[in-house]
């Protein structure tokens, strides 16, 4: 009888996400009209690119610290 139950309630769960899922917007399109300025920012590369990658970071976290010290240096 427990398995017919969960059966029952894992197929509600998955009727819920479905029907969720539909109901949702899909169109993910996002446009930017302005780039983040870089003005005096270090800057890595041609300042004047087709595509900018800003990275925002806190230098006093140390998970943030870290990660500069082993990918930046690697780039």
């Amino acid at each position: 009888m427990a398995v017919v139950i969960t059966i029952i309630i894992l197929a509600l769960l998955i009727a819920l996400v479905v029907i969720n899922n539909m109901k949702s917007d899909t169109s993910n399109n996002v446009s930017f009209d302005k780039q983040p300025s870089i003005e005096g920012q270090p800057v890595l590369g041609d300042p004047d690119a087709p595509v900018t990658v800003v990275e925002f970071g806190d230098f006093k976290c140390l998970h943030v610290k870290h990660g500069v010290k082993t990918s930046i240096l690697n780039l």
